[in-house]
């Protein structure tokens, strides 16, 4: 029975973490794009997709508001696997281990990290 109370404290714990993800994510990115000199709270060190180095303050606000528009497509599929995986963990923090939400919600997980990782070459 402990092991089973350690599984749900873990889950519960993934699962917020995964929400946290899924908020952080898009708005680490958003911020990268519009402030790219790093003044402004969250920074990637320019390393948002395939960018790296060129992404910086030179670079007109129009041009990088359509990078961002771009970059936002495979940014918004990993905010989904995030949030799909916040519902696995949340599945699995109250016993559905091997349900059918558990296996549909590890299935969007890997298709929207397949689909982020196409839409990243774009």
């Amino acid at each position: 029975m402990g092991a089973h109370k350690g599984l749900a404290s873990a889950s519960r714990i993934m699962a917020w973490l995964a929400l946290a993800g899924a908020v952080l994510l898009p708005v680490m990115v958003i911020a990268t794009f519009l402030s790219p000199t790093g003044e402004g709270i969250f920074v990637l060190s320019n390393t948002v997709g395939n960018i790296s180095g060129l992404l910086h303050a030179d670079v007109p606000l129009r041009d990088r508001l359509i990078a961002l528009a771009i970059q936002l497509v495979p940014t918004g599929f990993s905010v989904w696997a995030l949030l799909s995986l916040h519902r696995l963990f949340a599945g699995y923090a109250e016993g559905q281990i091997f349900s059918v939400c558990a296996v549909r919600a590890l299935g969007h997980v890997a298709t929207a990290l397949f689909l982020a990782v196409i839409a990243g070459f774009f």
